[in-house]
């Protein structure tokens, strides 16, 4: 299993917000999570992997870098 967390969720709450949910649940510990977002400044990805996230993708990205690291991940 793997979860695609978009960072930019809208009003109340957020990607990492969300994340932090998601880790509370039984069964989704060690769920692999990729942060999928727009933001891709110099300690985004720092952050977002600080906030529970297990890997980063930045947008845009192709479908081949997707496919490579759903793969990675599954390996």
């Amino acid at each position: 299993d793997i979860i695609l967390m978009d960072i930019n969720l809208g009003k109340e709450i957020d990607g990492i917000m969300a994340t932090k949910e998601i880790r509370k649940m039984k069964g989704y510990k060690d769920t692999p999570i990729v942060a999928m977002t727009a933001y891709v400044r110099e300690g985004d990805k720092e952050e977002f992997l600080a906030g529970g996230c297990t890997h980063y993708l930045g947008k845009p990205f192709t479908v081949k870098q997707l496919l490579d690291l759903v793969e990675g991940i599954r390996q």
